[in-house]
Order: C-alpha cells, then structure tokens, then sequence
C-alpha cells in the first residue's frame, strides 16, 4: 500500500523524535486504539526533491514490506507528499 497524502497533520514539530538529521527524521506515531488492541508506529519521514532517491526510499520500503523476520521491522504503510518532496514509511515502533 502507497498513498499520496497532501497533509501531515498527524507528525507535527511536537511529535517526539526518535533520530533525525537534515534529511531524514524517525518519530513516534500517535498510539492508535482498535477494540482489541492498542498499537504504537514510528514514522521514518524523508525529505528529498531527488525523485531517484525517492524511488530508492519507496523500493526499499516495499522489499522490506514483503520480508518476513523476527529481526526486522514490519513496514505498514507508506504515504507521499509530492507538494513537500516527502516520504512517511510508517512501521511498528520497537522501544528498547
């Protein structure tokens, strides 16, 4: 799944980070609630007008969507803002 988003009203400057630098910045989702469940993401957001290099990030995220391993990350979604030349791969949160 690969949307376009127009907004990311959901990760604002108040939103806790995780890591960051120019590029790239990691943040805690806010926790969503189902009926059964409580579940916490993180957002890997990457800021790039190269359109190569978002190609990569959106390659990247659907090879590791398709991976199947305790060792790694389980991706969720991923959404395109092509206005702000940004990425949101959303994956579950692994605090530790």
């Amino acid at each position: 799944m690969c949307s376009r988003r127009d907004s990311n009203e959901d990760l604002d400057d108040d939103t806790p980070k995780v890591s960051s630098d120019n590029l790239l910045a990691i943040k805690k989702s806010k926790e969503l609630s189902t009926e059964d469940k409580r579940e916490k993401f993180a957002v890997k957001i990457i800021r790039a007008r190269d359109e190569e290099y978002q190609h990569v990030a959106l390659k990247e995220f659907h090879l590791l969507r398709s991976l199947n391993h305790y060792g790694i990350i389980k991706m969720v979604d991923a959404f395109v803002n092509r206005s702000r030349h940004t990425i949101y791969l959303v994956m579950d949160l692994v605090e530790g």
